[in-house]
């Protein structure tokens, strides 16, 4: 998922083994960069250019010419990293062959999408990054908040607080660690009240990318399990999905792949229940409650059992006239 720490942790890694290689290529944002107009020409320029150390850009005017630029420095063994790889990513493409290659050479990619990485080469070896434990998300937020790795003793319940709203995602540690460094304890417990509400903006910006690529049925089956469907069983929800014609089984499937969504075994009766990250849940609810902030009540979905009740006890249903039966 978005802001889970692939890239960071990819960076560690190049910087830890980049001395064991010849020649090294860390490309951030890939996926932006191919979106761009002759984007596999760009990267290839880039990539060669790493390689070579020096700048070839005028000499690359396709990608048959980026491809064999590539096949002519594979004598050397390099690291390549490819950070935030989608669809539009097709390694002969852009590389060639990968028998051209070097043996040791090695190519390293994050994506939030395990398929595009499954389909990259038949021996590639997955790594699915996991949320930070709470003691190391305290540390990463007291870093950024205190520019040290504990609390102030004054502050110790509250940042254990906020670190728990978190969950583990590295991005909201280090966006709402900035915004509270050197604020006073007021504006913490606000800031607080507020994260179990709504999430910071720029972590809702940051998740949404891979929302925003889903077609529009894996769109809603998306806000419905964050809005009602975390924990609860699968097949329960599925059936309503089928009859809406939302093609259930595909479009969570695409969910999963994503990471968007997580699905387990659970009860003696082997139930599939869904599960989502804290943050992605409340990207979600935090996309429904914007379609109307002003009037919450004409909103697609309703969550909460208190503004459900409001609604129902305060707001007129405006109805449509009775049907004439003729």
């Amino acid at each position: 998922m978005g802001g889970i720490g692939k890239t960071t942790i990819a960076k560690a890694v190049y910087n830890d083994v980049s001395a064991q290689f010849d020649r090294c290529s860390f490309v951030e944002n890939v996926r932006e960069m191919l979106e761009q107009k002759d984007g596999v020409i760009t990267l290839q320029k880039h990539i060669v250019s790493n390689i070579l150390m020096v700048n070839i850009a005028e000499s690359i005017v396709n990608n048959s010419e980026g491809i064999r630029a590539i096949r002519d420095v594979s004598r050397f063994k390099f690291l390549v990293v490819l950070d935030d790889v989608d669809e539009t990513f097709e390694f002969e493409k852009i590389l060639g062959n990968m028998e051209n290659f070097v043996s040791g050479s090695r190519f390293i990619f994050t994506s939030r999408n395990v398929k595009v990485l499954s389909m990259l080469a038949d021996d590639i070896k997955l790594y699915r990054v996991q949320e930070m434990s709470h003691q190391h998300s305290l540390q990463l937020f007291c870093n950024y908040a205190f520019k040290k790795d504990i609390p102030p003793s004054n502050y110790e319940t509250l940042s254990n607080d906020i670190v728990s709203v978190a969950a583990g995602l590295p991005l909201t540690l280090k966006v709402v660690g900035s915004l509270l460094f050197q604020e006073e304890e007021e504006i913490w417990r606000d800031k607080l009240k507020q994260l179990k509400e709504i999430p910071e903006q720029k972590v809702v910006d940051r998740l949404k990318i891979s929302y925003d690529t889903l077609n529009e049925e894996a769109k809603r089956i998306f806000l419905d399990i964050a809005c009602f469907f975390v924990g609860e069983d699968k097949e329960i929800a599925s059936y309503m999905w089928s009859d809406l014609g939302f093609f259930p089984t595909t479009n969570i499937n695409i969910l999963n792949q994503r990471s968007m969504i997580g699905i387990v075994v659970a009860g003696s009766r082997k139930k599939l229940i869904f599960q989502m990250h804290d943050q992605l849940r409340d990207m979600g609810r935090e996309i429904v409650r914007q379609e109307n902030i002003r009037h919450p009540w004409k909103t697609s979905r309703i969550w909460s059992k208190e503004k459900a009740l409001n609604v129902l006890l305060n707001k007129k249903v405006i109805s449509q006239p009775p049907l004439e039966l003729f």
